[in-house]
């Protein structure tokens, strides 16, 4: 097992050490967004020596003629894999919580625990994903749908079903609906990418194949298959990797003869609305986030010019992502803040600027109030009144809008018995429709709310660029913009504009760019 671990170590540092060199590719790009950070990396190592052992241990039995391929007769006893799932260090990353602190009742946690008091864990940063009906995987156990019998590609539902030039303007609502959205979604959730972006082979533990060399399923890689005739893509497929499992599940049913224990993944950060994207989900982010100075305060950066209170995001040294692509590029650089997706878009950058500089602000008016608070007191309560203002915004504002105010009126108030976990199909699919209402420009207004000088942002343009607010004009043009132009109508032969589907992340990529990433989760996520 030791040897088994250390083969694994040696994978994943060599595939964090490819995402470094990488180029500027599109795949590379979107497994750096979601390959795990901190002490996650352990936990879902622990899951890849899981799902190798019992791989090696049901190919030796099958080489032995122990037992018959597809058998679903008991290999082992379930204590027999309890004992492998600990040798693997699943249990290491088991929690245990201790809700009866003051601390509990007045302010909430980083990780959610102890947010439901009832059941502690529900809810929790690096949780299972809840399922709201019975998982459907090609073997019943953890290969998805497509492996061994291929199904439509993806880029090929993209370009014919998806894809729209055409774009219609709202006539109800502003595109801060799709901006406080997309905010909303990465509070909420996000399914890390598996550690291992290569194939590990137990018989020569030493060959390192990366998925962005191969066009054929071979876990974790599951390229996406590029149609003959492709019009702008030259290639055989599109490299994508799985996200990862849970540690104990899917594999796990190989050697117990039990298909109940099919392969589930993890939600890397708090399921509840609170901020989480702006103070982090994990305890070792928040305190990277905030000062240590006894005054409550988050870091800040730079300043915008002429504006000595209008603070910019610290800046991130050790990002995996690469946004040093302005003018200036020697002080351009990816901004830090609660998610790790911070940088994916010049607007979403602006919503995370704007409520930094919020806790900030109420720190300060905190401060004058109650000048014999410390510094963790300040940062506490002033971390309370901004989820407050998020949470209002979202089911006062952003709820109703989506599904309307009579459903909302259904709500009876907090019920301690629901798991607040968020659902697998509601992360990867439902919540997807958020992406149908973006705009291909980003309108930019001067303080009169007349067109700026420098003019709209392209979206191809705004991706992975934080340098745009450094450099034109921080994000007050951009907040003029979102709450004064029309968000898109969602209609059923408009799905996403083609700024999406093909030119995403033009501003980062060296490459003629990329296919749509957007519908081959849909439709391939796990």
């Amino acid at each position: 097992m030791e040897r088994l671990r250390l083969s694994i170590n040696i994978v994943v540092d060599a595939t964090h050490l490819r995402l470094q060199q990488a180029t500027h590719s599109p795949s590379a790009l979107l497994r750096r967004l979601r390959f795990p950070q901190g002490g996650l990396i352990e936990v879902l190592k622990a899951a890849e020596v899981f799902d190798q052992a019992v791989g090696i241990i049901r190919s030796r039995l099958l080489a032995n003629r122990t037992v018959t391929k597809g058998s679903s007769i008991p290999l082992l006893s379930r204590c027999d894999v309890e004992l492998l799932s600990e040798l693997s260090g699943c249990k290491e990353h088991n929690r245990i919580t201790d809700c009866s602190s003051c601390f509990h009742r007045k302010y909430r946690t980083i990780d959610g625990s102890c947010n439901n008091l009832d059941h502690p864990l529900w809810g929790v940063s690096e949780t299972p994903f809840l399922r709201l009906m019975p998982a459907e995987y090609e073997d019943g156990i953890g290969l998805p749908v497509g492996w061994s019998q291929p199904k439509p590609s993806a880029r090929l539902i993209s370009q014919r079903i998806i894809a729209t030039k055409q774009v219609s303007p709202s006539t109800q609502y502003t595109l801060m609906l799709m901006q406080v959205g997309q905010f909303l979604d990465h509070d909420i959730d996000i399914a890390p990418v598996s550690p291992s972006g290569i194939v590990f082979n137990s018989a020569e533990p030493d060959s390192l194949t990366s998925c962005d060399d191969i066009c054929h399923n071979d876990a974790p890689c599951f390229p996406i298959q590029v149609p003959e005739n492709d019009p702008r893509i030259r290639r055989e497929c599109l490299s994508f990797t799985r996200s990862s499992a849970v540690c104990g599940t899917g594999a796990a049913s190989l050697l117990i003869g039990d298909v109940g224990i099919h392969r589930e993944q993890l939600n890397a950060i708090t399921s509840y609305v609170d901020g989480s994207q702006i103070y982090g989900s994990t305890n070792v982010t928040a305190k990277i986030l905030r000062r240590n100075d006894g005054t409550g305060r988050l870091w800040a950066g730079n300043t915008v010019e002429g504006f000595e209170d209008k603070y910019f995001l610290p800046f991130d040294n050790n990002s995996l992502v690469d946004c040093n692509t302005g003018v200036n590029s020697d002080r351009s650089g990816c901004f830090l803040a609660g998610d790790v997706r911070v940088n994916e878009q010049v607007g979403l950058t602006t919503m995370h600027t704007l409520f930094f500089r919020e806790h900030n602000r109420v720190v300060k008016i905190l401060t004058s109030l109650n000048p014999h608070w410390d510094g963790e007191r300040l940062y506490q309560e002033a971390r309370r009144v901004v989820i407050s203002e998020w949470q209002n915004i979202v089911f006062s504002e952003y709820v109703p809008k989506i599904i309307g105010s009579k459903y909302v009126e259904k709500y009876s108030g907090y019920d301690s018995s629901v798991d607040a976990s968020i659902a697998n199909a509601f992360a990867t699919a439902a919540f997807r429709f958020g992406h149908s209402q973006i705009m291909p420009l980003f309108p930019r207004l001067n303080s009169n709310y007349d067109p700026s000088s420098i003019g709209p942002l392209r979206l191809q343009d705004a991706f992975f660029a934080p340098f745009r607010l450094l450099e034109e004009g921080g994000i007050d043009p951009l907040l003029r913009g979102l709450v004064s132009s029309p968000v898109k109508l969602r209609t059923s032969h408009q799905g996403l504009n083609n700024n999406l589907t093909e030119a995403l992340f033009a501003q980062v990529c060296t490459c003629s760019c990329l296919y749509l990433h957007l519908g081959s989760e849909l439709l391939y996520m796990h």
